[in-house]
C-alpha cells in the first residue's frame, strides 16, 4: 500500500466493492459492468435472487467461475450454475440454458450481486488443504489484521465457520459462529484459540477448518485499515459490535463513515445474518428496509421491517426486535463505506432530459449514463402541474417543491423506484408519468464536493451540529421537514450568507441564528458539519424529521456563486470548458422566483424557456 500511495495511485471503495442489481435474462450472456477488476485482481461475487426463494450463490476467482457455494446451507462446493467469466470491469453470465443456471439469471426474476475485490486493507480469498494439525497457520495477503474470517470446507458438509473480532469481548478467537445457521456463538477451537495477525490466521484440527485431506476456502474481511481515499487515510470497512437497547433510541453505531452495506448478527442468542444495502433500500423514515438473510434462501418480502437508518458517521438501530436490537443482546456487524470517489465529469453526477409519460409503470433511465440516481426532480411541462423531488433515502415518499406539505407516497416513488442502477421506476401519476404528458427530469448523484444528502431528527437544541459527507463546506443548502408540514429553507453560504424561503418570493436576508446558529449568532457550515438552532424550520423537537440537500463547486462540473446585476448583458464565468446545462437563478436582495433553466428547455440567445 505504501508503494501504491507513493506512485500517486489512490484506491476508493468504488474500486473494490459494488452492489449491482439486475433483472434475469435466461439463456443470455449478460455482462454485469460494476467497475470492479476481478480478472486482474481477483475476488468474490455473491449473488442472491431477490424475488424468489433461491439459495445464495458465491463464486470466487480462486476456485473459478464454474464452482459455487451456498451461504444458506452446508453443502459442499457444487458445479453449475456457473458464471461465464470474471472480467476487468465486473463479471459475465454465461447464458447457459441448464436449469440450475436459472438460480442466478432467470427471466422475470430480480437479483442482487455483491462484489468484493481482493485488496490489502479490504478483502482477501485464500484456498488451502487441511492437514489435521492444530495450531497450523494459513498465510493471507490482507495486509492488516482481519476483522472477520469465513471458512468453508469445499469437499464436505461442515458448516460455514466464522471468526469475528466482536463475537466475544475478551477472547473472540475462542468462539465461532456459523454463517448458514442462526445459532448463538460456540466456544470452539476451530481457529486454534489464536488471534489472527496481519499475515496469518490459525486453525485447529477439526473438519470445520483443517481436517486432514480436506480442501477449504477462506474469505477475510479487514477492519479499520485507514489506507483509502484521497489522502490514503480513510477506512472503508469495519467489523464491530454493539449491545442492544431494546428500544428505538436511534443510538448511533459510529464508524467514521456512512455505510452502503451492513450485515448484522446476534451472538448471545439465535438470530439471522441480516444483510441490508442502500441500493435495495435502507430508508430514513418508518418505511420497511429491504433485507435478506445470508443464512436463508428467502426473498426480501419474507423478512422486511424498519431495521436500521444510515447516518453520515455510521448507522442506528430503529427497531427493538431481537434480530437487531434486543435489550442487552450482543451483536456483531460488518459495514462497508458508501461510494466516495470524486466525480471526473458532470455526466457522472447529473442528467437532464425530457420524456413522454407512458401511462403505465416504466423505467425512466435517463440519457447521459450518469451514476446511480440519489435525488430526482420531475416537472410536467405541457400542463400546469407541480414539481416534485424524491430522495433515495426516503424511498417511495416525495416532496412538492412549491408547498410546505409533508412527504407523501408517490407521485415520484414506486415500490421499486430507487433500486435501479440507472434512473427511476415510475408508476402512473398526473405529475410525473401520465400518457400524453411531457416531463422534465433532473437526476443527481451524491459525490464528494458536488452533492450530499443528510436526514436527521430534531432535538430543539440551539447550536447543534449535523455531520455530512460533502467533504467541503456546502455553498448551497436546501432543507425541509420530510414527515411534517414545513417550509423549504435555502441557505447560500457566500459572503456573510443569505437565507430565505424556498417556496416563496420574498427577499433573502442574513441567515437567522435561530435557524442556522447557536441561538445568538449565525454559524457557517464547514467541510464536515452544519449548525442548526432551535427553530422549527431546521431543528424542532424529537417528533420532527428533516432532510438537507447540499451542493458545492467542483472544477469543471458544478458552480455555486453570486453576482451583482447590471441591467445589461452579463457573462457569468463558471469555469466550464463547455456551456452550462442547468442553471438556477434567484434574486437574493429583492423578491423574486427561483428560475430553472436547462439545455433541454433551451439556453439560447433570445428568450429562454424556464419554469419557476
Amino acid at each position: 500500500r505504501l508503494l501504491t500511495l507513493a506512485s500517486g495511485e489512490v484506491t476508493y471503495v468504488d474500486d473494490v466493492f459494488s452492489t449491482f442489481l439486475y433483472d434475469g435474462a435466461s439463456q443470455t450472456a449478460t455482462e454485469i459492468n460494476n467497475g470492479i477488476d476481478l480478472a486482474g485482481e481477483g475476488g468474490l461475487v455473491w449473488i442472491k435472487c431477490r424475488s424468489n426463494d433461491v439459495s445464495h450463490h458465491l463464486f470466487d476467482t480462486e476456485r473459478g467461475a464454474l464452482k459455487f457455494l451456498r451461504s444458506d446451507d452446508n453443502n459442499a462446493e457444487e458445479d453449475g450454475p456457473s458464471l461465464g467469466s470474471f472480467d476487468s470491469d465486473g463479471f459475465t453470465h454465461s447464458g447457459e440454458s441448464n436449469n440450475t443456471n436459472l438460480d442466478i439469471n432467470e427471466n422475470n426474476r430480480t437479483f442482487c450481486s455483491w462484489t468484493f475485490r481482493k485488496c490489502p486493507g479490504f478483502f482477501d480469498v485464500v484456498t488451502y488443504s487441511g492437514n489435521g494439525t492444530s495450531g497450523r497457520t494459513i498465510s493471507h495477503n490482507l495486509g492488516s489484521v482481519p476483522g472477520s474470517i469465513w471458512v468453508k470446507r469445499l469437499n464436505g458438509t461442515e458448516p460455514w465457520t466464522v471468526y469475528h473480532r466482536g463475537t466475544d469481548s475478551s477472547a473472540p478467537e475462542d468462539h465461532v459462529l456459523f454463517l448458514n445457521l442462526t445459532s448463538s456463538k460456540s466456544n470452539r477451537a476451530d481457529f486454534a484459540d489464536t488471534a489472527p495477525t496481519d499475515s496469518v490466521f490459525s486453525v485447529g484440527n477439526s473438519d470445520n477448518t483443517n481436517g486432514g485431506g480436506n480442501t477449504y476456502v477462506a474469505y477475510l474481511f479487514a477492519h479499520d485499515d485507514q489506507s483509502f481515499g484521497d489522502d490514503g487515510d480513510e477506512a472503508i470497512i469495519k467489523c464491530g459490535s454493539y449491545t442492544g437497547t431494546g428500544t428505538a433510541d436511534f443510538s448511533e453505531k459510529t464508524l467514521g463513515f456512512e455505510p452502503q452495506w451492513v450485515m448484522v448478527k446476534r451472538t448471545d442468542s439465535s438470530g439471522p445474518w441480516l444483510v441490508a444495502d442502500s441500493m435495495r433500500g435502507i430508508f430514513s423514515d418508518t418505511s420497511d428496509d429491504n433485507l435478506l438473510q445470508a443464512n436463508d434462501s428467502g426473498t426480501e418480502a419474507d423478512y422486511k421491517f424498519n431495521a436500521i437508518n444510515l447516518t453520515p458517521r455510521g448507522f442506528t438501530t430503529v427497531n427493538n426486535v431481537g434480530s437487531v436490537n434486543g435489550y442487552g443482546g450482543n451483536y456483531i456487524y460488518i459495514a462497508i463505506r458508501r461510494p466516495h470517489k470524486p466525480p471526473e465529469d458532470a455526466t457522472d453526477v447529473f442528467d437532464v432530459f425530457s420524456d413522454a409519460g407512458s401511462g403505465s409503470t416504466e423505467l425512466r433511465p435517463g440519457t447521459s449514463g450518469s451514476g446511480v440516481t440519489d435525488v430526482a426532480v420531475i416537472k410536467r411541462t405541457e400542463s400546469s402541474r407541480n414539481p416534485f423531488i424524491g430522495y433515495r433515502m426516503l424511498g417511495q415518499k416525495s416532496l412538492a417543491l412549491h408547498t410546505d406539505a409533508a412527504a407523501t407516497t408517490g407521485p415520484l416513488g414506486s415500490t421499486n423506484a430507487w433500486d435501479q442502477m440507472q434512473g427511476l421506476e415510475l408508476e402512473v401519476d398526473d405529475d410525473t408519468n401520465v400518457s400524453g404528458g411531457t416531463f422534465l427530469n433532473y437526476y443527481f448523484t451524491r459525490a464528494p464536493g458536488f452533492m450530499d444528502v443528510v436526514t436527521y431528527t430534531g432535538n430543539g437544541s440551539a447550536g447543534r451540529t449535523i455531520s455530512h459527507n460533502l467533504g467541503v463546506a456546502p455553498e448551497l443548502m436546501i432543507l425541509t421537514g420530510h414527515d411534517f408540514d414545513q417550509e423549504w429553507v435555502w441557505l447560500v453560504n457566500k459572503g456573510s450568507g443569505y437565507s430565505g424561503q424556498g417556496n416563496g418570493n420574498s427577499s433573502f436576508s442574513t441567515p437567522s441564528a435561530a435557524k442556522f446558529g447557536n441561538g445568538s449568532s449565525y454559524v457557517a457550515p464547514t467541510a464536515t458539519s452544519f449548525t442548526v438552532g432551535n427553530d422549527n424550520a431546521t431543528n424542532g423537537d424529537t417528533s420532527k424529521n428533516y432532510i438537507a440537500l447540499m451542493f458545492g463547486s467542483v472544477e469543471g462540473i458544478s458552480k455555486v456563486g453570486t453576482y451583482t446585476g447590471t441591467g445589461s448583458q452579463l457573462d457569468i464565468d463558471c469555469g466550464f470548458t463547455g456551456n452550462a446545462r442547468f442553471v438556477i437563478i434567484r434574486h437574493l436582495s429583492g423578491g423574486g422566483h427561483f428560475m430553472w433553466f436547462d439545455t433541454v428547455q433551451g439556453i439560447v440567445s433570445g428568450n429562454d424557456q424556464h419554469w419557476r
